[in-house]
């Protein structure tokens, strides 16, 4: 079964984000996650994930954490050989009466080793929106500059199968701008 990521933002008072994100896991289990966040850990959030290697989102639980004076914003990567792997992006709260839950974005296929800027990509471009130009110039290149250029090298190589349908990652955003017209998609 594919495995589905749809989502989409509501902005808060406060300068703060809500980010719904639908995922189905390859059992064809459906959910709904939602997590709060202030709109300043946009940079890091999209600048975390972009500087990751690949080597990085194929470590078991690899865990990177970020502190804020009101929460401890804390990103996993989950590894998974017989399902779908996925990252998971969770705030904790210092304000105990403040609990978000976390949100789990799928990203990898364990039969096919996908690329990146299909799955992660489009919610980054996506969330990208809440910056300033000025910001958005300060960020990491997207994925797919950086798999063009892991290509040219040499270090990644790509099947023609790995096209193929099967064991896919499907992404959707529900809002406004649609980041697979980014991609051209």
């Amino acid at each position: 079964m594919k495995v589905n990521f749809e989502f989409n933002f509501e902005e808060l008072d406060n300068n703060e984000l809500r980010i719904n994100g639908r995922r189905t896991d390859s059992y064809g289990v459906a959910m709904w996650d939602s997590i709060i966040i202030k709109k300043e850990w946009i940079s890091w959030i999209i600048t975390t994930l972009r500087n990751l290697t690949y080597e990085d989102y194929n470590t078991w639980q690899r865990r990177i954490r970020n502190d804020y004076e009101d929460c401890r914003l804390i990103i996993r990567i989950f590894l998974r050989e017989n399902d779908y792997s996925f990252i998971k992006i969770f705030p904790f709260w210092k304000d105990e009466e403040r609990i978000t839950p976390a949100i789990e974005i799928p990203y990898l296929s364990w039969n096919k080793r996908l690329l990146m800027s299909e799955f992660i990509e489009p919610f980054l471009v996506a969330l990208s929106q809440f910056l300033t130009e000025e910001e958005r110039g300060k960020l990491p290149p997207p994925w797919s500059e950086r798999e063009e250029e892991e290509k040219k090298k040499g270090k990644r190589k790509r099947k023609k199968d790995d096209q193929s349908d099967d064991g896919r990652i499907s992404v959707r955003f529900l809002g406004e701008i649609d980041p697979r017209d980014y991609f051209g998609w």
